[in-house]
């Protein structure tokens, strides 16, 4: 028979969560970078994934302890527009 995985720990599956939400935050970096994403969304619908990633890296990082490696997005990655989005500290 196949290896029996072991239960994981609470923390260990928010630390795994957290670095999900972290790639997907770069994944909407890319694609809003390189225009990519006009083929999938409208700008409405990008900026609320924008939103609900941002939200998501920040409730996983106050339960793991371990803050975010790059919280919010880039300034020059944001339309004007859209002034509810966290910003990157600088």
């Amino acid at each position: 028979m196949g290896e029996q995985s072991r239960p994981r720990r609470p923390d260990e599956l928010a630390k795994a969560w957290q670095a999900l939400a972290e790639r997907r935050r770069e994944h909407l970096l890319r694609m809003y970078g390189n225009g990519r994403w006009r083929r999938y969304f409208s700008e409405e619908r990008v900026m609320a994934y924008m939103r609900d990633t941002v939200r998501d890296i920040e409730g996983w990082s106050a339960l793991t302890g371990r803050p975010p490696e790059h919280p919010g997005f880039p300034q020059e990655m944001l339309p004007d527009a859209k002034p509810d989005l966290p910003v990157a500290a600088e």
